[in-house]
């Protein structure tokens, strides 16, 4: 399980660490002396924490910093108009529970905007609208509900937001799916699984015609090499019934006590090598054209919902879940009629600028706010630490000081 961690922490880190190595971030992240100028700067966040993301708006406010719309940005984009000075985006994939009990009030309190990326096959009606962070007690509890069984704002919490101008709404693929590119089996669902928000890690398997957008399967189910459904590669279907002989031979050992074994996966991929030897392969990979429809009609009914459930609201631009996209998803994109699409790290590129390709529009963490030109400014190798202690703790009891 330890080792699992480790793995899942190297894989993520990776696009930031490279790109700190071979200082493909914007200019102020290395150096003291730099200014905002002539470009803008777009910051992630997931699940911000309470106190730090307070800290972090407050730092902005009273540097004077610019936070702008993506409708402002598209502006910026497409004209010859002059970037103003100290231009940012704040921006918060997945639509989180956290987004209107956490940052909806901060951002609301300090007059600032933000732009929130949803797939809309989570989103749901739940009546009620859940308690929002008010600054008087811990902050930690109102992150919880990321943690939930229904962890992401509902459709009456988000048509607040979006009437009131502070979060701009746009797309981030209707099923923010996972999928298999390869026969090649790399893991099995297990009880000590790294699977992280909402089981997003966990590609959606197919069962006959359907899909299971839930991502709940049973112990033993094998998972194939993976990639984003927008990386543009083939979607492979694995033969179910190799993976039901998986599932029934983790039942017949044992269930979940099969995994005490410190060679289960061994055991587990040796049991399917010699299925497959002695039933042949019936997985099979998608076609061109079916891979070219399905991200149409996945980007297209991502910007017709939104725009049907919010009103008056224009999507028009699409970030990638896990930050990875490809020429063909931007192909489709733009047909889908988005005149944007936002990545996370783009190597070659630092920063993002006027008369850019708007459908390369880069991101880096949140964690880089306090390295921004300004009074109270943080070192880099504060911050450098403070991603460093967070990572390898995985908690919320690490602050940076400013």
């Amino acid at each position: 399980m330890i080792l699992d961690k480790i793995k899942s922490n190297i894989k993520f880190a990776y696009p930031e660490l490279k790109a700190l190595f071979t200082r493909e971030l914007p200019d102020f992240v290395f150096k003291n002396n730099t200014k905002i100028e002539n470009e803008i700067v777009i910051f992630s966040f997931h699940t911000p924490i309470p106190d730090i993301f307070e800290k972090q708006i407050r730092y902005l406010v009273e540097n004077k910093y610019n936070v702008i719309t993506t409708d402002e940005f598209h502006r910026y984009l497409f004209s010859d108009k002059p970037i103003p000075p100290n231009c940012i985006m704040l921006t918060f994939d997945d639509c989180r529970a956290s987004l209107w009990t956490v940052v909806y009030p901060i951002l609301k309190k300090y007059g600032l905007t933000g732009v929130a990326y949803l797939s809309p096959y989570f989103i749901i009606n739940i009546n009620e609208k859940r308690p929002q962070w008010n600054g008087n007690a811990s902050g930690l509890q109102y992150i919880e509900v990321d943690r939930t069984s229904y962890p992401f704002a509902s459709w009456e919490e988000i048509a607040e937001m979006h009437e009131s101008g502070v979060i701009d709404f746009q797309g981030h693929t209707f099923y923010h799916e996972l999928i298999f590119i390869s026969p090649e089996i790399v893991d099995f669902i297990n009880p000590v699984g790294v699977w992280n928000f909402h089981n997003f890690d966990v590609p959606v398997v197919s069962e006959g015609v359907k899909k299971r957008y839930d991502r709940q399967y049973p112990l033993g189910t094998p998972i194939y090499k993976t990639d984003t459904r927008m990386s543009g590669k083939y979607q492979y279907y694995d033969d179910e019934r190799l993976r039901e002989h998986c599932v029934r031979y983790v039942y017949n050992n044992g269930r979940e006590r099969f995994f005490d074994n410190r060679n289960w996966k061994k055991k587990l991929i040796s049991e399917a090598n010699k299925f497959r030897k002695s039933y042949g392969e019936r997985g099979c990979f998608e076609t061109e054209e079916e891979m070219i429809y399905y991200l149409k009609t996945d980007l297209l009914m991502t910007r017709k919902t939104i725009e049907k459930r919010l009103s008056g609201k224009k999507v028009t631009s699409m970030c990638f879940p896990w930050e990875n996209g490809s020429d063909i998803a931007i192909k489709m994109a733009k047909e889908a009629g988005y005149q944007s699409c936002v990545w996370g790290i783009i190597p070659g590129k630092k920063t993002n600028y006027s008369a850019q390709n708007p459908f390369y529009i880069c991101r880096i963490s949140s964690d880089f706010i306090f390295r921004l030109p300004g009074k109270k400014r943080s070192s880099f190798f504060d911050i450098i630490l403070y991603k460093f202690l967070k990572r390898i703790k995985r908690t919320t009891d690490i602050e940076l000081q400013i």
